[in-house]
């Protein structure tokens, strides 16, 4: 082979060999963090590094979204707030199962450890949102 041809062929291996050292650094950086979020307030996801105040924004976001599109608990007008990874939401409910509700949306986003509800539970005199309550409540004025 000539000179030329033999110093391109190496300068092509030299640099595939730099790529796969740097490709596997990345992986072993990613597959680190995946792990130890606890230790470094950093989450690893679709591959991009997402700091503490990142990821309780985005948590925060997700969170009300859920309740703005979930017909009865929109018009509530819960207090959502994350902080240092825990999901705090407040405000007043009409019954246990819109609690059991709001603490489901939550258990999607996050662990039941990192979930805070400041929620108090008190029943509407007139009617409520619930059918099933509505229904039981006209029936004992009528009895």
């Amino acid at each position: 082979m000539s000179q030329p041809v033999q110093k391109s062929i190496t300068q092509i291996f030299i640099q595939f060999i730099a790529a796969l050292i740097v490709f596997s650094a990345l992986a072993g950086v990613a597959a680190a963090g995946t792990h130890s979020y606890e230790q470094n307030n950093v989450s690893v996801t679709h591959f991009n590094l997402l700091d503490a105040s990142s990821y309780d924004r985005r948590i925060e976001g997700r969170m009300r979204a859920s309740l703005t599109f979930d017909k009865k608990l929109s018009k509530l007008g819960l207090q959502v707030r994350v902080q240092e990874s825990r999901l705090t939401i407040s405000g007043t409910v009409t019954n246990d199962r819109v609690l059991d509700a709001i603490q489901e949306l939550a258990l999607e986003l996050v662990s039941a450890e990192q979930i805070n509800l400041q929620v108090n539970v008190q029943p509407n005199n007139l009617l409520d949102s619930d059918t099933e309550s509505n229904i039981s409540k006209l029936a004992a004025w009528f009895k």
